[in-house]
């Protein structure tokens, strides 16, 4: 037993010497964040992760807008090959990286740098989240700091981060949780870890009324805001079209919880009943699982000031955003409003929610292709061409 803890230590040294290079050429180890940043007060702390989706698009549009300035930021991330932590922090227009083994460590020296404001972002890639919890906790009442929790996802009710069902293949409905399959450990133990660190942050902040009510179905008394994300304005689209033929947009990347089954199945129907449909998938197909043809074409990654114009030149009719899950938000469904098109969705989450505002939103209550082919069929059938 001493031996194996000398070995733990002995790594641990070797893992704070190396993993800077492994991080980048520039990369130093935390105790010099502080001496880099001389002169840089009122910082806020963001911890977040890198896979992209709201929770990186939050951060980018609040820096868009003027929200934050980029040089107030230091973003927390968890290192994916240890249970280490690195750090960005932009001084004078150069980002530089740091490296922290420990939890202990990162705090201690965050602790050092005046750190207003501890922005929760999204914690899902980091491995011990008891532990970094806890931590924050303990940074707040050293400190004196304020701690805002977002509600990008629904990792605080499950570790089944998006609350898919593997079973029915959509939504799990947050039912049988202690049977359920799809999550890691036990949801008792999650559940009372999270309640302890959101009734103790100063404000959590969700992005729809939705799923403000699916926190409070678990968390009954916890105080939550809602704002929902703003961004920048699209044009509306102007599609003059008139043919036979209906052309259907799916917007946004496909996945398995963005409705990649449902999809196969639409495509799968038109071809079984030989309906004069054509779907464009406006964004990746992730998975690849549904092969390109001249009912379904992938348009492959696109930016979003070209929607307009991409929906023009396809002479878009209809689109469809077909989470299986309820979203927090849905940039998508944003967007596709924006574009002043029909939209079609499923009556589930913040999507509804802000298909249920617009006149030309149509809901669908049951997940399944038929009904979403119904509604494409009685859209042309009350002359929406």
């Amino acid at each position: 037993m001493l031996l194996l803890r000398k070995a733990k230590k002995i790594v641990k040294r070797i893992v704070y010497f190396v993993a800077p290079n492994l991080i980048g050429p520039e990369c130093y180890r935390i105790q010099r964040l502080k001496e880099l940043m001389t002169g840089k007060d009122g910082q806020i702390a963001v911890f977040t992760h890198r896979m992209g989706g709201g929770s990186e698009k939050y951060i980018q549009d609040r820096i868009a807008c003027g929200d934050f300035q980029s040089d107030e930021l230091i973003f927390v991330y968890s290192m994916t090959n240890d249970d280490g932590y690195y750090v960005e922090k932009k001084i004078e227009d150069k980002t530089y990286r740091f490296y922290s083994p420990t939890a202990d460590m990162l705090m201690k020296e965050l602790g050092k740098c005046i750190v207003n404001e501890i922005l929760v972002n999204n914690l899902f890639e980091f491995r011990d989240i008891g532990l970094i919890t806890g931590k924050i906790l303990e940074f707040k009442k050293k400190h004196s700091t304020f701690v805002k929790m977002l509600i990008h996802d629904y990792y605080c009710i499950c570790d089944n981060v998006h609350l898919y069902s593997s079973t029915n293949g959509y939504y799990c409905g947050m039912k049988n949780c202690e049977e359920c399959k799809d999550r890691k450990g036990n949801i008792s133990a999650w559940r009372s870890m999270w309640k302890a660190f959101l009734s103790n942050c100063d404000e959590v902040i969700a992005f729809s009324y939705d799923s403000k009510i699916r926190l409070l179905k678990i968390y009954d008394d916890l105080p939550i805001d809602v704002v929902p994300h703003v961004s920048s304005e699209l044009r509306k689209a102007n599609v003059n079209y008139h043919g036979d033929r209906i052309n259907v947009a799916i917007l946004g990347d496909l996945s398995e919880v963005k409705g990649e089954r449902v999809v196969a199945e639409i495509a799968s129907k038109i071809r079984e009943l030989n309906l004069n449909i054509k779907l464009l998938q406006i964004g990746r197909n992730i998975n690849g699982t549904i092969e390109g043809d001249d009912i379904y074409e992938v348009y492959g990654k696109y930016d979003r000031s070209h929607l307009p114009e991409i929906v023009e030149e396809y002479n878009i009719e209809i689109i469809l955003i077909l989470s299986v899950i309820p979203e927090t938000f849905s940039y998508t469904t944003q967007e596709a409003i924006m574009l002043g098109l029909p939209v079609i969705c499923f009556n589930l989450g913040a999507q509804a929610e802000q298909i249920q505002k617009y006149e030309k939103g149509i809901l669908v209550d049951k997940i399944d292709a038929v009904n979403v082919i119904e509604s494409i069929l009685a859209f042309r059938g009350k002359g929406g061409a």
